[in-house]
């Protein structure tokens, strides 16, 4: 059930989006419905558009369905669904706009094309400029080169098999970069 402080905050998230910005929609849906058939048919026109990937999270209780779509060449992030246990209700943010996201996530172990992620929000400000930069990975296993776009401002390298990472080259042609994670990788 529903309890005051739920419903406030649903309202005021919901408030706060919709006064953010005019390159998203919000809706409110049962959280049985399709997410993806709701999304391709708000972008799309239609619902038979392949989805790219979808990756799911936990936070604080919440989770997280974001989708991701190829978009001349690029896995843009074009909605993210958000819901919790207790509730009937999911919340669904859609990038109407086909806009950057200025997260990214590599999953390095991924063929090339599904490899290269920017992970939208409807809060966050969007990448104006598509322009990429190269960036080397060495590990004890592998060299690995990927080009991402250079107003990218969070990168989440995701790698398996626990390989010790070596070097990375080129992360200073990034100037508005202020956070790198490294998952999977060893450090001893």
């Amino acid at each position: 059930m529903l309890n005051k402080k739920n419903a406030f905050l649903i309202i005021f998230t919901l408030f706060t989006f919709f006064s953010y910005s005019e390159n998203f929609k919000v809706y409110e849906i049962k959280k049985t419905e399709e997410f993806g058939i709701i999304i391709e048919k708000e972008i799309f026109g239609n619902y038979d558009f392949e989805r790219s990937f979808r990756i799911c999270r936990i936070e604080k209780g919440v989770s997280f369905d974001e989708y991701f779509y190829n978009i001349q060449g690029d896995n843009l992030c074009l909605g993210i669904a958000s819901y919790n246990r207790v509730q009937d209700n999911a919340v669904l943010y859609i990038n109407t706009a086909k806009e950057f996201g200025s997260k990214c996530i590599v999953y390095l172990s991924e063929p090339k094309e599904k490899q290269i992620f920017y992970l939208w929000e409807p809060t966050s400000e969007p990448i104006d400029n598509s322009k990429k930069e190269k960036i080397t990975i060495k590990t004890n296993q592998c060299t690995y080169n990927i080009m991402i776009c250079k107003e990218v401002k969070e990168l989440e390298l995701n790698i398996g098999g626990m390989p010790k990472l070596l070097s990375i080259d080129g992360l200073e042609q990034f100037p508005n970069l202020t956070k790198v994670n490294y998952v999977g990788f060893n450090f001893k």
